[in-house]
């Protein structure tokens, strides 16, 4: 079943960049973005299944295939924003951890730094926050975030 998938995916053998069927998906996602940039489409990843599967006459593109164009296709530009500035809270709050004197508070920002870098790099070419891979992110953002903001003992 694996390799079935995975071959109705493209996803076995290389492929030459510009043969990428993400590059023409872009473009037409970039396109409905610009018809409606304030207000998107609505929320939720399948929103233009049918439309995007019949314009470009392949079954596995059926969303944006990038986090920030999804998030602008469902929610507009005021959900790129949104999503920013979570982003960016995130990062400041691991930038602080791993600038804390606490070897355990450090450890906890880098790996949150880490992981939140890890997440973007991953959802460039593919949207993952989603159903198991968002709650492991949650999940493991709110661990180190606990662990890192755990009060320090007293070493006397």
């Amino acid at each position: 079943m694996t390799l079935h998938v995975q071959s109705e995916r493209e996803a076995l053998g290389a492929h030459v960049i510009e043969e990428d069927p993400r590059l023409r998906l872009w473009q037409e996602v970039s396109e409905r973005i610009e018809a409606r940039p304030w207000t998107g489409y609505g929320f939720g990843r399948g929103m233009l299944r049918v439309d995007l599967k019949n314009e470009l006459g392949k079954p596995q593109l059926w969303h944006a295939h990038n986090l920030f164009m999804d998030t602008a296709l469902q929610l507009g530009v005021p959900g790129v924003v949104l999503l920013f500035a979570l982003l960016a809270a995130i990062f400041r709050q691991g930038w602080r951890l791993a600038r804390d004197p606490s070897p355990r508070a450090a450890a906890c920002g880098i790996a949150l730094l880490a992981v939140l870098v890890g997440m973007l790099v991953r959802n460039m070419t593919d949207v993952l926050l989603i159903r198991q891979n968002a709650l492991l992110f949650w999940g493991v953002l709110g661990a180190l975030l606990a662990l890192g903001m755990l009060p320090r003992q007293d070493t006397r």
